[in-house]
């Protein structure tokens, strides 16, 4: 008779352990579900860039090759750009002193 109890408690305590541990495996099943989910929103916006860096790629390419053909001495560019530009920065050096 005693045996047979011990059995019994036996058995209850495996059902509640594996009550426990199913518990535990929809909690985890639920968890990778979630983590698979922000995975996946995730990667859109990645992709998305990744299409967007490959488009400005090409495309500096061909800009790239559109300017090409220009031959420019780079002396001369600097010094105009100079000149154009320090009239104005003196312009703007002026306005700063007087406020």
């Amino acid at each position: 008779m005693q045996s047979a109890k011990r059995f019994a408690g036996m058995m209850g305590e495996n059902e509640a352990a594996a009550l426990e541990q199913s518990d535990g495996i929809k909690q985890a099943n639920r968890a990778v579900s979630q983590i698979n989910g922000v995975t996946q929103h995730n990667a859109a916006p990645e992709e998305e860039a990744a299409a967007a860096a490959k488009s400005l790629e090409e495309q500096t390419a061909v800009l790239t090759d559109a300017v090409a053909v220009f031959r420019v001495d780079r002396n001369r560019s600097s010094q105009a750009v100079r000149a154009r530009c320090l009239p104005d920065a003196n312009a703007v050096r002026q306005r700063n002193r007087r406020n």
